[in-house]
């Protein structure tokens, strides 16, 4: 079951980032852009209907963009982004709204050249981790470098108790920051630099990710350098019931262009996944949360390349992904229309109904008009173990099963990362869609049992 809301103002409105409140409630940000001009928005939404409550604006002095939201340890809602000062200069931006949509506190802070907040988190005092990336070198820790991941620790009050650096003498910025059940941080960096907390350099044209852990003071514990041959980036990240760490992104392939990236580490940095998947267009992974179940599911976009592929809808289309703990994926989802839509963030409501963010750049008209980009709220309804229904097909030459000649078994069960056949003579296959000879001919008993995450097993006769 599928149900979706547009929302936006009269402008281009481009959405970043979807929490769940600690009122159960939506909330989402970004920012609005008309001829340059920028204003950050947050607004809550009710996830039943999902329509607005309230909307607030963040216009600054010459613009604001709001990239980044998380719940406080108070109740209200973190937020952090830029702020274009009076010389036009970027800013790092960051505050707290209760759910009312009142400002408790906001601040700025930068230095002469460009400075952009990413991600914010609650620390385990109340107060507020903000990172991102600065150019400023007259506000640097240190040796001055190119493009920082410079973060901040404050108090409960937004005053500024700590600030540091994460990265080399290139650049480098942050993408995603999240408190872990010790009262630490796990961030995520994306970096093209050969020294600072980097141990390997790649070539200066191509980006790594960096994986840092970091105890309650920001002083880092472990790091993990995700050096592929190529350029790679992360963007979100999250800690599992088992204390373990997802990263999700997209990896660079020459013969395939970007691919969806998906690294599961143990806690102490040790990787135990590491995949890529997609097909022959440019795809990347926005966001990722947990399942109850141990999985995860990941929202992402797939940009056509050719308009050939009858699995694409427009220009870009949003994808979400259902895995289990390894990765494996056990459905898919495909969403858009004639233009270009793109997958932001995902949460859940319960254990079966997810809530995506998207970018969407019309309504889906049949006259193929582009109207101004606007939030796109879908809410999903996975299907339970008791709807999952498996379905196969066999396929043989002349529709006539020959002994000693291969017949094809082709799976058609949209659920399960796990499939087990039985071909009734003794032999059995764990592929999607094997292929098959029988020795002796007779009647076959066929079994096909479909696995979805770790408790659903469903076996069609």
């Amino acid at each position: 079951m599928i149900d979706q809301k547009f929302w936006g103002t009269s402008d281009n409105d481009y959405p970043t980032k979807l929490i769940v409140g600690t009122d159960n409630k939506l909330y989402a940000c970004g920012y609005s852009e008309t001829g340059g001009n920028l204003k950050g928005i947050i607004v809550k939404i009710n996830p039943e209907t999902l329509e607005a409550e309230w909307m607030k604006l963040f216009p600054g002095t010459n613009g604001a963009m709001i990239l980044d939201l998380a719940n406080s340890g108070k109740g209200n809602i973190l937020f952090a982004g830029t702020s274009i000062d009076k010389n036009y200069n970027y800013q790092y931006l960051f505050g707290e709204i209760d759910t009312t949509g009142k400002i408790l506190w906001q601040k700025t802070f930068g230095g002469k050249n460009t400075d952009i907040a990413f991600c914010v988190e609650k620390t385990k005092f109340k107060g507020t981790f903000i990172s991102g990336n600065s150019w400023s070198n007259d506000i640097i820790v240190g040796t001055p470098k190119n493009n920082n991941a410079l973060s901040l620790l404050t108090n409960e009050d937004g005053n500024i108790i700590r600030k540091f650096n994460l990265g080399g003498s290139g650049n480098d910025w942050a993408t995603a920051v999240k408190q872990t059940s010790d009262g630490g941080f796990i961030m995520t960096i994306n970096s093209s630099s050969g020294d600072g907390i980097i141990n390997d350099k790649k070539d200066k044209f191509y980006t790594n990710i960096i994986v840092v852990k970091m105890d309650f003071a920001g002083n880092i514990q472990w790091k993990k350098n995700i050096s592929l041959p190529f350029e790679d980036i992360a963007y979100d990240v999250v800690e599992t019931s088992g204390g373990s760490f997802v990263v999700v992104g997209y990896t660079y392939l020459p013969e395939k262009n970007k691919d969806y990236f998906f690294l599961k580490l143990n806690k102490f940095g040790k990787i135990v996944v590491e995949k890529n998947f997609g097909t022959s267009a440019v795809e990347e992974l926005k966001g990722v949360i947990n399942t109850n179940d141990g999985g995860f599911v990941c929202v992402g976009t797939s940009y056509a390349r050719k308009l050939i592929d009858e699995s694409f809808k427009g220009r870009a289309d949003v994808r979400l992904f259902r895995t289990n703990s390894m990765g494996s994926i056990i459905w898919e989802k495909s969403f858009g229309g004639p233009h270009s839509e793109k997958g932001i963030a995902v949460t859940k409501i319960d254990k079966h109904t997810f809530i995506l963010l998207a970018e969407k750049e019309n309504h889906f008209n049949h006259d193929k008009i582009s109207y101004k980009k606007d939030f796109w709220f879908v809410k999903v309804k996975e299907k339970e173990c008791k709807e999952i229904k498996p379905k196969f097909e066999i396929y043989a030459d002349n529709n006539r099963e020959i002994v000693g000649t291969p017949i094809k078994f082709i799976n058609k069960s949209e659920y399960g990362d796990k499939f087990i056949w039985d071909f009734g003579d003794g032999t059995t296959s764990t592929e999607r869609n094997p292929v098959k000879k029988y020795e002796k001919p007779g009647v076959y008993l066929l079994r096909l049992t479909v696995k979805a995450n770790k408790t659903c097993s469903v076996t069609y006769i």
